[in-house]
């Protein structure tokens, strides 16, 4: 059985397949489940086996594209997880061909890393990324990973607190009250149950390519 016939009879709909091959480089390990990659992490690579999650069709850059997320989750010997995209659209000639990747964010440490429940967000104009919760060096944070003309990069690790602490929850979402902003600002909704009782608005830097992580309070 061929790797993509393996990839299939796992489960794994097109045009996942074609895109984790473009995305790793790699044939679908039947054994483990997923599509083996290296990453150069802390001085030294690592061999890590990549999961998918849902790809979603969105309009960019006055095109059709498919976007997918995939994720390693920490293990032994390796205690931060890991967060893969792949943004693409299909070619002239037949298949898919890559506009832009990112092949592998180290992201979280504690063994605790959000990557795999990504959710697909419109970040801007004619952006969009991903978002998800982590621990790093002891603290949760918001990461926000943005596709763009500019290719996809890591856009925010905003230090949010615990959901549950004071009863409250936290997440994100994005200010779409201007739709044709290049980079919607990104909202940290502070919720108590399903009602909202503060919202901390950190703007886009266009020179730094990235979101501030200090909230700017109405009024300054």
């Amino acid at each position: 059985m061929s790797p993509a016939t393996a990839a299939e009879a796992a489960g794994f709909t097109a045009p996942v397949p074609a895109l984790m091959g473009l995305l790793t480089g790699r044939p679908f390990d039947a054994e483990r489940g997923c599509w083996p990659s290296d990453l150069a992490a802390d001085g030294a690579v690592h061999e890590i086996c990549l999961r998918p999650g849902l790809p979603a069709s969105r309009p960019q850059d006055g095109r059709e594209r498919v976007f997918l997320h995939a994720y390693a989750l920490p293990e032994s010997g390796r205690r931060r997880g890991v967060f893969a995209a792949i943004v693409a659209e299909s070619a002239t000639e037949g298949g898919w061909r890559a506009v832009a990747k990112l092949r592998g964010l180290p992201a979280g440490n504690e063994g605790d890393c959000g990557c795999s429940d990504a959710e697909l967000r419109r970040m801007g104009r004619d952006r969009w990324g991903w978002v998800f919760a982590a621990r790093d060096g002891g603290q949760r944070r918001f990461h926000a990973v943005m596709s763009s003309s500019a290719g996809l990069s890591q856009v925010a690790r905003v230090p949010v607190p615990e959901d549950g602490i004071d009863g409250l929850r936290h997440r994100v979402e994005f200010d779409v009250r201007d739709e044709n902003a290049e980079a919607f600002a990104l909202l940290h909704v502070v919720l108590r149950g399903v009602q909202p009782v503060d919202v901390r608005t950190h703007p886009f830097d266009t020179a730094l390519g990235r979101y501030f992580e200090t909230p700017v309070r109405p009024g300054g």
